[in-house]
């Protein structure tokens, strides 16, 4: 299953990502993710992936707090 990871850096050191698997049309985001250990792609605010995670929900992805389901 492939996933695409973004990040942006916390300022107290924690990184906050969205993770997005197009498999599943299935995305997390959080500062620990169950279905990413790293990033892909760095973006520069919260705000970025706020824009994001708007896109995903206007395209029927569905937000999970879980390992990605194989919907096959």
């Amino acid at each position: 299953m492939r996933t695409i990871t973004f990040g942006v850096k916390d300022t107290n050191g924690y990184h906050k990502k969205l993770v997005v698997c197009n498999e599943t049309k299935q995305y997390e985001r959080g500062k620990i993710c169950q279905n990413s250990t790293f990033i892909d792609v760095w973006v520069k605010s919260n705000k970025d992936l706020d824009t994001i995670e708007s896109k995903l929900k206007a395209d029927g992805y569905t937000k999970t707090e879980e390992e990605f389901k194989n919907e096959r």
